[in-house]
């Protein structure tokens, strides 16, 4: 009867572990490319830090593969990756996220895992691995555009376009020689000039848009953005499109809240970036078509080599339990 009381309590024991492990577990995604320098020096220090942290677990995800990219991008418009979008190697730990690699990585990764002693179940990172159709504009309006000035009276157009696509250039002429009503403002914003602050501007503030919408994916030029609405392409009654919107008073514009916030400061991230250009590997365009057939390496692994030896030795005493039980 000892015996059985011993198991029994072995078990019990057993079990409490093993939730407080899963309970206090922290989540690591990291999303890399192949034939990135960066990217394998990145996946070293996280190989390092996994094998000897029991509580941390790292998702990698392969952003030439089709699963990759696409998770890629959610994260980096759930967390409003604007800066270093786009970029790899990249970390989101938490609440958190790291682009880059630098000789002290390892510090760096563990020290944003201290901000998380109790793991990160229940933070942005896990929360969007686990359920990404929660984060969809309107969330991402209440988190990041609330402060955001929108004047419900006039109607703000932003047009990104380049003088090296025939639609954006027929677009820019029908533009310019329009008469618009006074209350309607057309704002340009000119992509790849060969001006290295200009084309920073350009692209970021393209990506805040992008982020805000939800459409990290969305291509093409010229890229229209009115209020809550966004348009592909060249269109020849763009007059009616936008009058179409005069009179609608609103009190939300998802263009208007991303503009007033991010116009400012992406122009001085601009500069400064034009004056000190930091090394990073930026990935503008999908990768290999062969990797649309891969799943993402490794995705996302809830049974650790750990957690099977735990497993195997709770069902061997469970055997002798039942063989102890059966004996008495």
């Amino acid at each position: 009867m000892k015996y059985i009381l011993f198991i029994m309590i072995t078990l019990a024991i057993m079990v409490n572990v093993g939730f407080a492990q899963s309970e206090n577990q922290s989540s690591i995604f990291y999303f890399y490319s192949g034939g990135c320098g960066a990217c394998e020096s990145t996946g070293l220090v996280l190989d390092t830090i996994e094998s000897g942290h029991s509580d941390v677990v790292i998702n990698r995800f392969d952003i030439d593969t089709e699963e990759g990219w696409k998770i890629w991008g959610k994260y980096q418009s759930v967390f409003n990756v604007i800066e270093y979008s786009n970029a790899i190697p990249m970390i989101f730990v938490g609440d958190d996220f790291l682009c880059g690699y630098s000789t002290d990585l390892e510090d760096k990764v563990l020290s944003v895992l201290g901000n998380y002693s109790d793991g990160t179940i229940g933070t942005l990172g896990d929360k969007v691995f686990e359920n990404p159709e929660d984060f969809d504009s309107d969330w991402f309006y209440d988190e990041y555009l609330g402060n955001g000035t929108v004047d419900g009276d006039f109607v703000n157009v932003y047009i990104f376009l380049t003088s090296s696509c025939f639609p954006c250039n027929d677009l820019e002429v029908y533009v310019d020689q329009k008469t618009w009503d006074k209350r309607i403002n057309i704002h340009k914003i000119p992509l790849y000039t060969n001006d290295y602050e200009s084309d920073i501007f350009g692209e970021m503030l393209l990506t805040s848009f992008k982020n805000a919408f939800n459409e990290p994916d969305l291509y093409g030029l010229p890229l229209i953005f009115i209020r809550d609405d966004y348009y592909v392409g060249y269109y020849g009654n763009l007059d009616e499109i936008v009058n179409s919107y005069l009179g609608v008073n609103s009190s939300r514009s998802i263009s208007d809240a991303v503009y007033s916030i991010y116009d400012i400061e992406l122009k001085e991230i601009a500069h400064n970036r034009a004056e000190a250009y930091g090394g990073v590997t930026v990935q503008t365009e999908f990768g290999n078509d062969e990797g649309f057939e891969k799943q993402a390496d490794g995705g996302r692994s809830d049974v650790r080599s750990d957690s099977i030896w735990v497993i195997l030795v709770f069902l061997v005493l469970v055997a002798m339990l039942v063989k102890c039980w059966k004996s008495s």
